[in-house]
């Protein structure tokens, strides 16, 4: 089981609409709600598969995974067996969501392909937290289920945060307080020409923050689903 990031989804009231605003936004060219050029596979989600953002981890064993999620006093459902591979929903003992997974070799080559023939989109996954309740004890749980390690809490800050040093896409864990929840940050070259598009296309665009890992701003679609822009400093 090694936890790494390789599927994602923003889960939308309407999936015509959804595909309308990320493909003007950011180039995404869609297939039945797939994202074809993004190197780190992506779709749009009807209503039915959850709403906002959902993260998918990557898992070989997926029954393994299961019983180790509920073990640690998470949730996850039975395996599912499907067109791409095989997934699990799960929460960890916090109620944070997520889904463990894989998908078929050739599913991969596909993407990769895909690639090949299309221009790259610009807003590709960059950067994700998970906003939790305890920061140290959802450590804990991602350690115990993939052997995730996890830097100290940064210093100097209102708020708690631990980088995960065990996975290739940059994530972490901050506290929340009010509720569990994934942010997805997506990279752009321009932040506050990607924000203006956003507003333009009937999103909302919130407090913007610059620092030494460069401009991020928290943002809503058109339907309300939360998203990040995030322009990186130079050299990241």
């Amino acid at each position: 089981m090694n936890g790494e990031p390789y599927y994602f989804t923003l889960g939308v009231p309407d999936v015509d609409r959804g595909a309308e605003f990320y493909s003007q936004l950011f180039g995404w060219e869609l297939d039945h709600g797939h994202v074809l050029n993004l190197a780190l596979s992506g779709g749009i989600a009807p209503p039915e598969f959850g709403l906002g953002p959902k993260l998918y981890l990557g898992c070989a064993d997926v029954a393994a995974g299961v019983a180790r999620v509920r073990e640690l006093g998470g949730t996850a459902t039975d395996p599912q067996v499907v067109r791409s591979g095989e997934f699990s929903d799960c929460t960890d003992d916090q109620g944070t969501r997520f889904s463990i997974g894989w998908t078929h070799p050739e599913m991969d080559e596909e993407q990769i392909e895909g690639l090949k023939a299309r221009p790259e989109a610009r807003g590709q996954l960059g950067y994700l937290t998970f906003a939790v309740p305890d920061v140290d004890r959802a450590v804990t749980f991602f350690g115990g289920l993939f052997g995730w390690g996890a830097e100290p809490p940064a210093p100097n800050r209102s708020w708690t945060y631990r980088h995960v040093t065990s996975t290739e896409l940059p994530l972490g864990f901050r506290d929340h307080a009010a509720d569990p929840q994934l942010q997805l940050y997506f990279r752009v070259d321009d932040g506050p020409a990607a924000a203006a598009e956003v507003v333009r296309l009937g999103g909302s665009v919130g407090a913007v923050d610059t620092g030494e890992n460069g401009w991020s701003a928290p943002c809503h679609d058109d339907q309300g689903t939360p998203f990040s822009l995030w322009q990186p400093a130079p050299g990241l």
